[in-house]
């Protein structure tokens, strides 16, 4: 009598060759490692160049909230524009502002408008209906900025305090790195 080949059979049929474990949990904790130390180094790159502020004021609304975190680095001159951390002993700290006019500018406001060198500056980053007063003409020192907040009706700045010196400028933002949906360049 033949019996017939029936794989359910243990011991009949073909042997069975052992399957080897997936490799596929090893990948994946490769990749999670690889990963892991990729943020970890750009972590450190970023630490390593950059200097991180909270914002306290809303000074700069809404170009900075309260609470972003902004990424500056070190620098030793600005341009017109720029959004700079500084040190002045009327605001006794630090202190961030945009710079609206640099040394041998001729600043003032006229109409509720910035007039840089005698031409009206449309400022776009500012929200609408905020108007700059309180500048009367004033010729911008050698190593000096005037710098404002955006966020002109709640600002202390250099409408109030005259120029700011070169000597304690400490840096210049680049970009808002916190909360992420603020994310980006400035």
């Amino acid at each position: 009598m033949v019996v017939p080949v029936d794989r359910g059979y243990p011991g009949l049929g073909r042997p069975k060759t052992p399957t080897p474990p997936p490799r596929w949990p090893k990948a994946i904790i490769w990749l999670l490692l690889a990963c892991g130390a990729l943020v970890g180094v750009g972590w450190l790159i970023l630490v390593g160049m950059y200097d991180v502020h909270q914002v306290g004021s809303d000074n700069m609304s809404p170009t900075l909230e309260i609470g972003d975190r902004i990424y500056s680095r070190p620098a030793v001159s600005a341009g017109r524009g720029d959004i700079v951390i500084y040190y002045s002993v009327a605001v006794e700290g630090p202190a961030i502002g945009r710079v609206v006019a640099i040394e041998g500018d001729v600043v003032s406001t006229v109409n509720g408008t910035l007039t840089l060198n005698g031409i009206l500056i449309r400022e776009s980053y500012l929200t609408d209906g905020i108007d700059t007063t309180g500048v009367v003409e004033t010729v911008v020192p050698t190593q000096h900025y005037f710098i404002f907040g955006d966020n002109r009706s709640n600002s202390f700045d250099s409408r109030i305090f005259g120029p700011v010196s070169g000597d304690t400028l400490r840096s210049r933002v680049r970009f808002i790195g916190w909360p992420l949906g603020r994310l980006g360049g400035l």
